[in-house]
């Protein structure tokens, strides 16, 4: 026991050493790595880059009302051929559904008996004029039944048109057609279903262009404006930024959550933004003349509280903590820990962060 306590103690004693000599952040030979996992990493400099101040809000999406149709129901009835649902894509004068009144039947009934009022008129002029043609009838008798005539016709042609409007096409059914081009955003009937005149059965809404109602805390609210250039991101598409105006700022504080509202303009012509989506907002303040360090987002590794990037010194790598100003556009801006100039990992940093833990 003694020969192998003996041959241990200079390999403890060296250990001894090297911990003793060690610097406060790890280092490692890129040649000691693994070739997989050296492969795996980018490296990047430390670069400048002007720093924008902004302002960051949450909000979210919803149907421009000035676009938005309620389409409801001109009479009572049964509803059938409801075949739209809430998400599609429709084009005006589409048919929505049938329904199947008796008050088509009263409007028809009523219809017939104008238009024969109409017929009545006409010959009753026609005759009028003729006898004052042959000095039977005076001017007076004339310019009346020609009176009599244009209200009548009159009547009617507004009884067609309160039909036209109301689809009324056979003597017992009536289509209701979408009175605009859009989408469906929303349902509210269904087949066999009776409703009485004046139920909303379908909301529509062009979505070729949507709101942002965004929440700005009480403490914010001087820093933003009536006109302000906008960058709005959605969750659903988390790589594509859409520029929008500040088109409105409402007067009202709520109580409970010391935030005001506003609304922002949003051209959509792809579609690609529906109402409920939620949607992140930059209000970008004013461009600072400074510029400051800065590096990829996935450079910078956040653990227990404090942040940190793998700076490469020739074939030796370290971990370097840094002091982070602000995050934005993928980067981060940086005010101590690194230099402009110096080599840090970017593509999976992540790796070899924990590699130097090891």
């Amino acid at each position: 026991m003694n020969k192998y306590r003996a041959a241990y103690l200079p390999t403890i004693f060296l250990t001894f050493i090297l911990l003793l000599g060690c610097k406060e952040e790890p280092e490692i030979s890129l040649q000691a790595t693994e070739d997989e996992l050296f492969e795996t990493v980018s490296w990047i400099e430390v670069a400048e880059r002007p720093m924008q101040e902004y302002l960051l809000l949450s909000g979210d999406i919803v149907a421009n009302e000035q676009l938005v149709s309620h389409v409801v129901t001109p009479i009572s009835g049964k509803l059938s051929n409801i075949t739209t649902e809430a998400g599609d894509k429709i084009v005006r004068g589409t048919r929505l559904a049938t329904i199947r009144s008796t008050e088509v039947s009263d409007y028809q009934k009523a219809l017939k008996s104008l238009e024969s009022e109409v017929r009545t008129a006409t010959r009753d002029y026609n005759m009028k004029e003729q006898l004052l043609h042959d000095g039977m009838a005076s001017e007076k008798e004339v310019s009346e039944a020609h009176e009599r005539l244009i209200v009548a016709q009159a009547t009617l042609n507004q009884h067609l048109n309160i039909g036209s409007i109301n689809g009324f096409d056979t003597l017992s059914t009536a289509t209701l057609l979408a009175p605009v081009s859009g989408t469906v955003l929303e349902r509210k009937v269904c087949n066999n279903q009776y409703i009485e005149a004046g139920t909303e059965a379908f909301i529509l809404a062009d979505l070729g262009q949507v709101w942002v109602i965004a929440d700005v805390y009480e403490s914010d609210i001087s820093r933003i404006s009536e006109g302000a250039i906008v960058t709005v991101q959605s969750m659903a598409w988390p790589n594509e930024l859409f520029a929008g105006r500040i088109n409105k700022i409402y007067g009202a504080l709520d109580a409970e959550s010391k935030t005001m509202k506003i609304r922002i303009d949003l051209d959509n012509p792809d579609l690609k933004l529906r109402p409920g989506m939620f949607a992140s907002v930059m209000v970008t303040q004013n461009e600072m003349e400074q510029y400051m360090l800065c590096v990829p987002a996935q450079s910078v590794i956040f653990e227990n509280g404090h942040r940190y990037v793998i700076v490469k010194d020739g074939l030796t790598c370290r971990r370097q903590e840094v002091k982070v100003a602000r995050e934005a556009d993928g980067w981060v801006y940086i005010k101590d820990g690194v230099s402009l100039g110096e080599i840090v990992a970017n593509r999976n940093a992540l790796l070899m962060f924990n590699r130097l833990g090891q």
